[in-house]
């Protein structure tokens, strides 16, 4: 079942622009369908065919990998995780300069302009701080880290009734970062989640404190 599956998916991939052109004969019958779905296929037959040109058409991290691999800048060091915490905060009270996001500079590298924003992904934004060693240190850690979460959440699902509920939010939240890649717009974009966070373990805290520790 699984290999029908995924083959299934992929002539789906491939043709499935083809397909839905030829539904546009169906006022004519699935005779007619089925021939102008030839002649599509026939007439992209002289075009090669590549993996990389089928990925581009979904996930914009391609993208990203691309320029951050051919193009000249300096490594940032893994500081936009620093510069990303310290968004969160008023600018009056750092009155401190930013740089420019890595968004910004990652957006600059694929169309020559800034004029909106593109995520670079985790590991474009791995390149752009270390080159292969940054690609290396982000994806051990997002791995280590995620995992770690996991654990500390598998130990408590079947004894708090709400942490299954923290557990999936965490969960979609933790997966964020992999096509953000960017920290600052990845913390700024989850910000509800951090404070609710922040919040809850606050209070549960309180009141696990009151309950063990009464003076």
């Amino acid at each position: 079942f699984t290999l029908t599956f995924v083959s299934s998916a992929a002539l789906f991939l491939i043709h499935g622009k083809t397909l839905f052109f030829s539904l546009s004969a169906l006022p004519d019958g699935y005779v007619a369908v089925v021939e102008r779905f030839r002649q599509s296929l026939d007439s992209g037959s002289n075009e090669s065919f590549s993996i990389i040109e089928l990925v581009e058409n979904f996930v914009f991290p391609v993208h990203s990998l691309d320029a951050a691999f051919n193009n000249h800048y300096p490594m940032r060091l893994f500081l936009d995780i620093y510069y990303g915490v310290l968004s969160l905060i008023p600018e009056r009270l750092t009155n401190m300069e930013f740089p420019e996001t890595l968004s910004f500079e990652n957006t600059a590298n694929i169309i020559g302009s800034n004029e909106f924003a593109i995520p670079p992904g985790i590991l474009a934004f791995g390149i752009y701080s270390m080159s292969w060693v940054g690609l290396i240190i982000i994806s051990l850690s997002f791995g280590w880290i995620g995992r770690y979460l996991q654990t500390i959440f598998n130990n408590q699902l079947h004894t708090i009734y709400w942490m299954p509920f923290v557990y999936i939010l965490t969960a979609v939240t933790w997966i964020d970062f992999i096509t953000f890649g960017d920290p600052e717009a990845y913390l700024i974009a989850n910000f509800w989640f951090f404070a609710a966070m922040g919040l809850l373990l606050s209070f549960v805290s309180k009141v696990y404190w009151k309950k063990n520790y009464k003076l």
